[in-house]
């Protein structure tokens, strides 16, 4: 094999690993690209100064340059942000009442009309 062909093989992969790269986690450049359901939210942090595609604003205020699978985590640590800040901190939580055991909730008394032989 010559090293010609195995440039044009070794290109024809790449080409092909980055389609399917693409396709299953695609980048959005910009905000127009991000799908609707989730363009209030990067909106928000790209108005914040929060979010930033690597360019600079004045020259592309929409830049965002974000896989799916981190916009995702953006949105998710945004929303729990949103929801931490919501409430005022007033330190730890305090232990909720444990729910009753399995065992209990199936205790030969609540079962006895479906174990009785009637």
């Amino acid at each position: 094999m010559t090293e010609e062909l195995k440039e044009q093989i070794r290109a024809i992969c790449q080409e092909e690993i980055a389609a399917a790269l693409q396709k299953r986690n695609p980048m959005y450049a910009d905000y127009a690209d991000v799908p609707i359901y989730w363009q209030p939210m990067i909106k928000e942090l790209l108005d914040r100064d929060i979010l930033n595609g690597g360019t600079p604003r004045e020259v592309n205020a929409t830049d965002v340059n974000l896989t799916q699978d981190t916009i995702k985590a953006c949105i998710l640590i945004k929303l729990y942000i949103d929801q931490k800040l919501s409430e005022p901190y007033t330190g730890p939580a305090e232990p909720e009442e444990e729910e009753e055991d399995i065992p209990t909730l199936f205790s030969e008394e609540r079962l006895s009309g479906l174990l009785s032989d009637e």
